[in-house]
C-alpha cells in the first residue's frame, strides 16, 4: 500500500514538549504475524529497532513544514518488538530544520490496519539519553549523554518495561511526500586494539560559544546535567603498549579503524564496577602524544555512558566519522568487549567500478567513491561528520559525482525538491533562497553567491538528465531570485556592494579588499545566472542582460593579462583596485566570460604556471593562490573541458585532494 498521506495515524509527541530541545522519545509497535508494512514519519530524526536491532534511520530530510512517509516491510512471528525511538533537537542547526516534534505510524498486515498512532496512543520520554547536555557542533544537534540502569538493549528487546506512560498531545500534521534515496549499509567495520595509557584531566573549560551558546539554540553551561569536555580539555595522555582490555580509572584504550568511516558508533563493554566512560574518537591522532582531540573539527566528538554493573551495549543514535577511538574511564573498571561501526552510506555506488593500469589513480577514485557515499544518504551534504548539510555551490559538484558514481540524482533531486518547497518564512530577503538546505541559522545568514549556484546547477541538471522538466518547477524560484538581485544592480547592469555574506572562496580572494565595491567573480556567476535562466525559459530578454553583463565585466576587470577581482568608486567612477585572484580566472572561464581561444595567453599562463604547485612568493606574486575550495575545483574542470585531462589527471592537486577527481565525469579516462 503507498500513499503520500497516513490512512490512519495522527501525529502525536508529549504533552507540552513539542519544541523542547533535545527531547527523546520511544513508542512500542505491536506487529503482526505476517508481513508487516511500517510506515513512519517523525522530526527531528528516528530509528526503528526490531528486538533491539535497528533496522531503518530516518528521516530523508525535506522543506520546512514537509515530512517524508517512509515505508518499511517486517516480515514478523508476531513475537517481536519494535520501537520508534524519536530525538526531536528544536535547536538552530544546518543538519535539520527547527520545527515541532513528532511522530506519526501506522502498521498495515493482510490489508488491516493494526496499529496508529492517535491520541490514545503511549509514547515514553527515553529518560536514559541526558536531555541537558552541549551541543554536538553548532551545525548539528546534541551530544549523546546517557545514564543506564539497566542493560538498554534489553529495554528494546522488550524484556524491561520502559518506564510510565507520558500524556500525550496531538500534533498538526504537516504536508507529507513519499521520498527516495536513504540507503543504509549494515556493513560492520570492527575497531582494532592499539594500546592503552593513562590520562591526567585539566578540568578547563572551553573558551567558545558554540556547545552552550543559548542563542544558538543550545542549554546555559550551569544548566548543564553534565559536561564531559570538562574533562577531555586539556587532558595529558601518556601511552602505555601492552595490551589491556580491562581499564580503570584515568586509564583509556586506543583503537583504530582500517581507514576512516561514518556510522552508527557500536559499544560492548562489562562495567566490572559501577562506572563512567567517555567514547571519544576522531579521524585522526594529533599532538605529541598521537592522541584524539575530541574537538579538533569544532565538534565534541564523544559519547559518555553512566553505568551501573553488568552488561553495557549500545549503538549510538546519530552517525559520526572516524578512524581512531579512544575509551576512557572517567571513574570505575570496564572490560572493551567490542567497539565498532555500523555504516551510514549510499551504497548504489557498488554498482560502480573503475579499473585502470594507473594503481595510484584507481586509490584516488576508490577514495573519491568512499567520500561520495558518506556524503549522500538522503541528500548530498558537505561533510558527513561536523555538518551533513545540504549546501549550494557544493552540490553542483556532488550532483556529477552522484550520476557517475550511481547513474541517476536521487539524492540531487532530493536537494532541489527541498529548495523548491522552500517558503521563506521570513527569515531571508524576499527571492533569496538559503545558503544551505533544510535547516536554518540562527542569524539568518545568506549566501547570495551560492543561490546564484542554485541556477547553475539546474541548467546542468537538464543537460545531465536530457529533460527540462526540473526547470518548470523551478522556474518561479529563479526569477524571483533574479528580481532580488535586480536591487542591486548599477548603471552597468553589474551587481555592486551587495548584501549577505558575498562568498567566493576560502582564500585571500574573500577579504574584502577582493570583495568590496564590484567583485567580478560575483559579478560572472550573475552573468552566468542570468545565460542560464534566459536559455532555460528561452527569455530573450534575460540573455541580453546576460550578454551586457559578461561585456562589461570584460571592459572593467581585465587588464591585458589577468582579470581584477573587484572595482570601487573613486570620484564616483569605477575603478579596478589592481587585486587578483587565481580564483578569479577560474571563474572567468567557468561561466563563459572568458575562453581558451579569446583568451589564449591567459589560458596557457593559468595551464603552464598556475596550480596547486605553484610557489606563490616567486611565480606571480601578485596574484593570490586558490583554494581547494572552489578554485582549484574550478581548475580542474577549466582543464578537463579544453582538452587537457591528461594534466588535471596527474597534476598535484589530485594527489593532494583525492575528491576532486568528482569534476572528471567524463569517462572513459
Amino acid at each position: 500500500m503507498v500513499s503520500n498521506k497516513f490512512l490512519k495515524a495522527k501525529c502525536v509527541w508529549i504533552e507540552g514538549k513539542t519544541e523542547q530541545m533535545n527531547y527523546t522519545v520511544l513508542l512500542k509497535i505491536k506487529l503482526s504475524a505476517g508481513k508487516n508494512t511500517v510506515r513512519i514519519a517523525a522530526s527531528s530524526f528516528y530509528r526503528l529497532l526490531l528486538n533491539g536491532k535497528m533496522i531503518r534511520r530516518g528521516a530523508v530530510r525535506t522543506a520546512k513544514g514537509f515530512a517524508v512517509i517512509e515505508d518499511t516491510a517486517i516480515i514478523s512471528n508476531g513475537k517481536d518488538v519494535l520501537f520508534a525511538e524519536v530525538s526531536g533537537y528544536g535547536c538552530y542547526n544546518v543538519s535539520c530544520n527547527k520545527e515541532p516534534h513528532f511522530i506519526g505510524c501506522e502498521v498495515i498486515c493482510d490489508n488491516d490496519f493494526i496499529f496508529y498512532t492517535d491520541e490514545n496512543s503511549v509514547l515514553f520520554t527515553e529518560k536514559e539519553r541526558l536531555e541537558r547536555v552541549p551541543r554536538f557542533s553548532s551545525q548539528r544537534g546534541f551530544t549523546e549523554c546517557y545514564r543506564f540502569d539497566n542493560d538498554f538493549s534489553e529495554i528494546l528487546k522488550g524484556k524491561i518495561t520502559p518506564y510510565n506512560q507520558e500524556p500525550i498531545c496531538l500534533v498538526e500534521a504537516p504536508s507529507f511526500l513519499r521520498g527516495e534515496g536513504r540507503m543504509e549499509s549494515e556493513l560492520i567495520e570492527s575497531a582494532v586494539f592499539r594500546g592503552t595509557g593513562k590520562f591526567t584531566a585539566s578540568k578547563k573549560p572551553l573558551n567558545t560559544y558554540r556547545w552552550t551558546d543559548t542563542a544558538v539554540g543550545a542549554f546555559d553551561r550551569n544548566a548543564l546535567e553534565t559536561d564531559p569536555s570538562l574533562l577531555l580539555n586539556g587532558c595529558s595522555y601518556t601511552s602505555v603498549s601492552e595490551e589491556n582490555h580491562n581499564l580503570k580509572s584515568c586509564e583509556y584504550g586506543l583503537y583504530k579503524f582500517k581507514r576512516s568511516f561514518t556510522g552508527f558508533v557500536g559499544v560492548n563493554f562489562t562495567a566490572l564496577t559501577d562506572s563512567k566512560i567517555l567514547v571519544v574518537f576522531d579521524e585522526i591522532l594529533s599532538g605529541e602524544n598521537q592522541s584524539i582531540d575530541f574537538s579538533r573539527n569544532d565538534t565534541f566528538n564523544f559519547i559518555s555512558y553512566e553505568v551501573k554493573i553488568g552488561s553495557v551495549r549500545h549503538l549510538s543514535f546519530e552517525p559520526y566519522t572516524a578512524q581512531y577511538m579512544a575509551v576512557v574511564v572517567i571513574e570505575g573498571e570496564v572490560k572493551v568487549n567490542e567497539l565498532y561501526i555500523s555504516r551510514y552510506e549510499n551504497r548504489d555506488t557498488d554498482k560502480f567500478s573503475f579499473f585502470c593500469s594507473n594503481k595510484n589513480l584507481e586509490k584516488v577514485v576508490a577514495a573519491a567513491v568512499n567520500t561520495f557515499r558518506q556524503n549522500s544518504v538522503d541528500i548530498l551534504t558537505d561533510c558527513p561528520s561536523r555538518e551533513r548539510a545540504g549546501w549550494m555551490c557544493d552540490s553542483w559538484f556532488s550532483a556529477n559525482a552522484e550520476k557517475l558514481f550511481t547513474g541517476g540524482n536521487i539524492r540531487e533531486n532530493n536537494l532541489l525538491e527541498a529548495y523548491e518547497r522552500y517558503k521563506g518564512d521570513n527569515d531571508l530577503p524576499k527571492g533569496m533562497l538559503p545558503m544551505c538546505y533544510p535547516g536554518e541559522f540562527f542569524d539568518k545568514t545568506y549566501i547570495p553567491n551560492w543561490a546564484l549556484w542554485y541556477v547553475a546547477e539546474i541548467f546542468d541538471k537538464i543537460k545531465r538528465d536530457g529533460t527540462d522538466a526540473v526547470s518548470l518547477k523551478h522556474k518561479g524560484k529563479v526569477y524571483n531570485l533574479i528580481s532580488y538581485f535586480s536591487q542591486f544592480e548599477n548603471e552597468y547592469g553589474l551587481l555592486e556592494n551587495v548584501q549577505g555574506w558575498v562568498f567566493v572562496e576560502w582564500s585571500k580572494a574573500n577579504s574584502y579588499e577582493y570583495l568590496c565595491g564590484v567583485n567580478f567573480p560575483s559579478n560572472m556567476m550573475y552573468a552566468y545566472a542570468l545565460f542560464c535562466a534566459g536559455n532555460m525559459y528561452n527569455d530573450n530578454e534575460l540573455i541580453e542582460k546576460s550578454k551586457r553583463a559578461y561585456s562589461e565585466i570584460r571592459r572593467m576587470s581585465f587588464d591585458g593579462r589577468f582579470f581584477n577581482d573587484n572595482a570601487v568608486r573613486v570620484d564616483g567612477k569605477l575603478k579596478r583596485t589592481g587585486k587578483t585572484s587565481e580564483t578569479c580566472q577560474y571563474y572567468a572561464f567557468f561561466t563563459g566570460t572568458s575562453d581558451k581561444k579569446t583568451y589564449n595567453n591567459l589560458f596557457l599562463t593559468l595551464v603552464n604556471d598556475f596550480g596547486k604547485s605553484r610557489n606563490e612568493k616567486k611565480v606571480y606574486p601578485e596574484v593570490c593562490k586558490s583554494n581547494a575550495f572552489i578554485g582549484n575545483y574550478l581548475r580542474l574542470v577549466m582543464l578537463t573541458e579544453n582538452g587537457f585531462r591528461k594534466k588535471a589527471r596527474y597534476g598535484n592537486i589530485m594527489k593532494k585532494n583525492a575528491v576532486l577527481i568528482i569534476v572528471l565525469h567524463h569517462i572513459p579516462l
